[in-house]
């Protein structure tokens, strides 16, 4: 990899790394204020109805965001994106009417407080999820870090405004809440489309069933992995929610918020990699994202300490003394935070080099892990329970996805933890040569 290209990934990881906290700046305002006037029990009823859309989309999207990025090099971007709309169009039309069945049926078993309109309003967010996701990876596998950035800036801060407007007219629901989460989501999907749309070439040829074949083989292959981290990351909030009342939710779900804070420069940086590994030879590869995880590797060290010692301080001064249960479940949650960045490289390269299969098995075994612990410690330590399972799963994920890398590259496992000066330097001399 040429120094150019090693400059143009450094300066676009440090967009979206400022990217991540400025929108995470504006999302935790929205947030502080939703769950103050919600109180614990109507932050967690809110948290596990905005699941529907969430838990629809997670089995639904068939992996098409990581083959889009792998492709993305590899097919016209016109044709790319043509195709991924009519897809999405036909998969969000089953997802809905799927989930509008199966919730005809469980209707009875949702949280009380939670009204009809209210769940209609979840069920109108499928679409908008799933255009969102793949609106995202058509953004990042065409190397468009700019403009996707800006996009997820605006999007929270219209978030913001329009909570502040509630919490100042003293109109906060949680019907209302998923009023503006439509606005957010929309907001994001019209501006992507008006960035795509100069550069795209619509005709009657743009239609092609080999990409949607080939779209939908490579998605099957990741679409599993997807599901089963991402309800590694979530699942427990439908488990804590059918055995313990939806306060603990609610104390829950600020933890987990406040622990993802520390993934900001991790998801940053491996958004950016997955476009630009998928762009290198596996030779490039090797020698890039070994570098990569040992530098979050350090800078996670840093934050993880940070948080050890303040978060106490944060849960109390933003959120309350009503929220106090968090403090725990928040200190426990550390450690398989810090583990988990590793995955989040490491997982994105194998994706990028063409390997969805092995990602897919690490994130089996973290939920394998996180279930079953779930159903053992929840009801002994109710949160602090699934504090420990979420931990200890994401660790096992980290493992497994470390063996599977160093099997699969040959690299050494001291390549991808032991910080290098050269590292350092290159960051550095990466910030002075720009294009």
């Amino acid at each position: 990899m040429n120094t150019t290209s090693g400059g143009k990934f450094t300066l676009y990881s440090l967009d979206s790394i400022i990217t991540q906290f400025i929108t995470f700046f504006l999302t935790m305002l929205s947030s502080i204020m939703t769950a103050r006037l919600l109180g614990p029990s109507g932050k967690g009823l809110l948290t596990l109805l905005l699941m529907i859309p969430w838990l629809t989309t997670v089995f639904g999207r068939m992996g098409i965001g990581h083959a889009i990025n792998y492709y993305s090099s590899r097919i016209d971007n016109s044709a790319l994106f043509v195709n991924v709309l009519l897809l999405s169009v036909v998969i969000s039309s089953i997802l809905v009417t799927t989930t509008i069945i199966i919730l005809y049926f469980i209707y009875p078993t949702i949280p009380n407080g939670a009204s009809t309109f209210a769940i209609v309003g979840t069920i109108i967010l499928i679409p908008l999820y799933l255009y969102n996701d793949y609106l995202t990876n058509i953004l990042l596998g065409s190397y468009r870090i700019s403009e996707r950035n800006r996009l997820l800036i605006s999007q929270s801060f219209i978030t913001l405004l329009l909570i502040g407007m509630l919490a100042l007219i003293q109109k906060i629901s949680v019907i209302n809440v998923i009023f503006v989460t439509f606005i957010s989501l929309l907001s994001f999907i019209i501006g992507t489309i008006f960035i795509l749309i100069p550069t795209t070439h619509f005709s009657t040829s743009s239609f092609d069933l080999n990409i949607i074949k080939h779209l939908l083989k490579f998605g099957y292959r990741a679409h599993w992995g997807n599901i089963f981290i991402d309800l590694s990351y979530r699942g427990d909030i439908f488990i804590i929610g059918s055995l313990l009342p939806s306060y603990y939710v609610g104390c829950y779900a600020v933890a987990v918020m406040i622990s993802e804070l520390l993934w900001k420069v991790p998801d940053a940086v491996s958004n950016t990699l997955l476009g630009r590994v998928s762009k290198m030879t596996p030779n490039e590869a090797r020698r890039f994202t070994p570098r990569v995880c040992r530098l979050i590797l350090f800078y996670m060290l840093i934050a993880i300490g940070i948080m050890f010692v303040a978060g106490k301080w944060v849960v109390l001064t933003f959120f309350g003394a009503a929220y106090s249960d968090s403090i725990l479940v928040l200190i426990l949650l550390l450690p398989g935070t810090f583990c988990f960045s590793i995955w989040k490289i490491l997982a994105n390269d194998l994706i990028a080099q063409g390997h969805p299969s092995q990602y897919s098995y690490s994130s089996f075994m973290s939920l394998i892990v996180m279930v079953t612990l779930d159903l053992v410690l929840i009801p002994l330590w109710d949160i602090k329970g699934a504090a420990i399972a979420t931990t200890v799963a994401y660790m096992t994920a980290t493992v497994n996805i470390v063996y599977i890398y160093l099997k699969t590259t040959n690299i050494n496992i001291l390549d991808i933890i032991k910080p290098k000066l050269e590292d350092f330097i290159q960051l550095k001399a990466a910030f002075v040569t720009r294009k």
